[in-house]
């Protein structure tokens, strides 16, 4: 059943610019042909119009109310959808029904009408149900690691690399979805076990700002120039000179410089045994180039025998992959995760969500990651590294105001801050970065985020 003009939900839609649907838990959805689908709700700033005239039971949502798939009907929602709390974007399936061609999207189409909005609906569906089957311990997470793997489970696909001229890098991984660098969580993943890798392509790489957007050329030896003009070679049989044509042209005809006779028959009087190159910058001749590289990004330049490359891969999801998102748990992790005390984590953030909805004032929650947690492993054992943690822990606890919260979650930190404004959870986190940094050794490479919940 569609909805009609009269419903006062699609008044209230209709005053404001809509670009995003998110699939939630109410409001039942009865698409198409009325085989009855996922609930559907709104994020704060909903679809359009026409749009609403396709679905039934739409429900506007409150700011921080949880959602299982997104719809995109206009470019503008794309950028709606980056700014989504981690915890909501990231395995959240994705259609993008705006015609702006969204990399990361798990469906695509041209444009918004009934046909595509169908095939989306019962794509976001079926990958919405394998989300939510999901252990809790991956759907809260923060690890960047396990949810990469938690993303290609749930698709059921390899991270396939893709060719993307619109970055630095030139290459895109749409699987990974908003996580940042996924070569480089990747490879991590491949030195556990969890992925395995398959050659892509190998690209050359500026040395000034590792940016992969070069413009190949050939160039002068001598000064570098691409101004290169290709010019033939005529020899004179009889007084054998051999020299650049434009120095035996008179006008149309041919006129040997040396002897003054005019060549006219092509292989009696003269021939043309090759072509050189000539520099219009420096006029420097040579039957051989350089192959120089001009970086798009940087504008700096480098010769062709000392320019750097990067190999690319696919990356294809091993079976212990699988089995390390139905645990929850990864092999690389220094210290276990703790379900319940997540679950209890979790629980509060959302209570603290919800009352910054309801009340306006402000909480804030920190990420603190320790980059250098799993080299410390290698180089120096689990005992050394779960021994830095412990203490990284009692360092952080200690700088804790009354009532806030703090997770081990793996090889990370996550702090509750209620009460906090962004500017005063950074400065917490600031602190407690540098005390770690000050006190634990060997260094574990704290970093930190904020968000305000």
């Amino acid at each position: 059943m569609a909805m009609n003009s009269t419903d006062p939900r699609l008044s209230q839609a209709s005053s404001r610019n809509e670009s995003l649907v998110s699939l939630g838990p109410s409001a039942a959805l009865t698409p198409g042909g009325g085989r009855r689908g996922l609930p559907v709700r709104f994020l704060p700033t909903p679809p359009s119009v026409k749009l609403l005239t396709w679905v039934s039971g739409l429900q506007i949502a409150r700011k921080g109310e949880p959602f299982e798939a997104l719809i995109v009907t206009d470019a503008s929602g794309m950028r709606e959808f980056a700014e989504l709390p981690r915890g909501g974007g990231t395995l959240t399936p994705l259609a993008d029904l705006s015609g702006s061609g969204c990399v990361n999207a798990d469906f695509s189409a041209e444009a918004c009408d009934s046909r595509s909005l169908q095939a989306a609906l019962d794509k976001l569906t079926l990958l919405a149900e394998r989300v939510c089957e999901l252990p809790a311990e991956v759907l809260s997470s923060n690890c960047d690691r396990l949810l990469l793997l938690a993303r290609l489970a749930t698709r059921r696909t390899s991270l396939e690399a893709v060719y993307a001229p619109y970055t630095k890098a030139a290459i895109a991984y749409p699987a990974a979805g908003p996580l940042p660098a996924p070569e480089t969580i990747a490879e991590s993943l491949c030195e556990d076990g969890l992925l395995k890798r398959r050659f892509f392509d190998r690209l050359h790489s500026c040395p000034d700002c590792s940016s992969h957007r070069l413009s190949v050329r050939e160039e002068c030896s001598k000064c570098r120039s691409p101004r290169l003009t290709e010019t033939r070679i005529i020899h004179h049989f009889i007084c054998a000179h051999q020299s650049l044509e434009d120095e035996f042209r008179d006008g149309r005809s041919l006129v040997c410089p040396k002897c003054d006779r005019e060549l006219i028959h092509f292989g009696i009087d003269y021939d043309r045994p090759g072509s050189v190159l000539r520099c219009d910058a420096c006029e420097h001749v040579s039957d051989t180039v350089a192959v120089g590289f001009r970086c798009l990004d940087c504008g700096g330049h480098s010769d062709g025998d000392v320019i750097g490359w990067v190999d690319w891969f696919h990356y294809d999801l091993t079976s212990a992959g699988e089995e390390a998102v139905r645990r929850a748990c990864l092999p690389g992790d220094v210290r276990p995760r703790r379900a319940e005390e997540r679950l209890a984590f979790a629980a509060m953030e959302k209570l603290l969500r919800d009352l910054s909805a309801r009340t306006n004032r402000p909480h804030c929650r920190i990420d603190l990651r320790f980059e250098h947690a799993l080299q410390l492993v290698r180089m120096d054992g689990r005992r050394t590294a779960t021994l830095a943690l412990e203490l990284a822990e009692e360092v952080a606890r200690q700088h804790l105001r009354a009532g806030d919260v703090l997770l081990v979650d793996g090889n990370q930190f996550r702090i509750l801050s209620p009460e906090s404004r962004p500017d005063e959870a950074e400065c917490l986190a600031r602190t407690i970065v540098e005390r770690i940094d000050e006190t634990v050794a060997p260094m574990l490479g704290p970093v930190f985020s904020v968000e305000q919940l």
